[in-house]
């Protein structure tokens, strides 16, 4: 039987998907994983997603605009991902476009990061090199571990950050290696930084958009059941 494997970012964004997934017999629920913001952990997280019975793997959650004309919430469904090397993995066409159907969504090239992009400038960069319109840090470990075990990819993200925007410090230190939040931690930032709370809470509005959205293409039709008949991904080289 055909199963859906989703790796997401943050805790939060795994519980959109249980949500939407609550009234489902088991054996309908799709698998998860939450990588945490790591490309490695979502590479190891995603094949052992496949190793439990994963036919296609999703990489769902937020990520950060690159592209000056995204705004917080708008939905990226890329038709590829880049790797941190340049190189290219792309996903399932078919799939991706029924993802996106009826929809506002970008199918520009998502980039992989290792590192948390928090500077408008760090975005600039890498929109230069790599000519992605947003950047996560988990597709690129999806998307390797989907041509490894050569299983259909599709991406779908929603802007939380754009491009010109800064990410204050103090969310980073709100995010735990396991996806969850450290409150604590937000609160002592605050206390040593507290010019920080402005951006701090239009992130937290933008992250509150975002996840709308995120809901709204869960909760369409179809939208988590694995492709039919889908491809593996292939891996091209440079610029597309």
């Amino acid at each position: 039987m055909s199963c859906l494997g989703i790796i997401t970012g943050l805790r939060s964004e795994a519980r959109l998907v249980r949500a939407i997934t609550r009234d489902r017999p088991s054996e309908c629920c799709p698998l998860l994983f939450c990588a945490g913001g790591d490309g490695r952990r979502a590479f190891e997280g995603a094949l052992d997603l496949v190793y439990q019975g994963a036919t296609a793997l999703i990489s769902f959650g937020v990520a950060g605009g690159l592209d000056t004309a995204l705004v917080a919430g708008d939905l990226v469904i890329p038709r590829a991902v880049a790797l941190p090397d340049g190189n290219l993995v792309v996903t399932d066409e078919s799939w991706r476009r029924l993802a996106a159907r009826g929809l506002k969504a970008s199918d520009g090239v998502l980039a992989g990061s290792d590192t948390a992009l928090t500077d408008p400038a760090e975005k600039k960069a890498l929109r230069a090199r790599s000519a992605a319109v947003a950047v996560d840090m988990e597709s690129h470990g999806v998307a390797m571990a989907a041509r490894a075990a050569g299983v259909p990819l599709l991406v779908v993200r929603a802007v939380l950050d754009v491009a010109d925007e800064v990410v204050p410090p103090v969310a980073l230190a709100g995010m735990a290696h396991d996806g969850g939040t450290r409150p604590l931690a937000v609160a002592l930032g605050l206390l040593m930084a507290p010019t920080q709370f402005g951006d701090l809470m239009r992130l937290a509005r933008a992250s509150a958009t975002a996840h709308a959205e995120l809901r709204h293409w869960l909760g369409r039709p179809g939208m988590l059941e694995p492709p039919i008949a889908g491809h593996a991904p292939q891996l091209v080289a440079g610029i597309q």
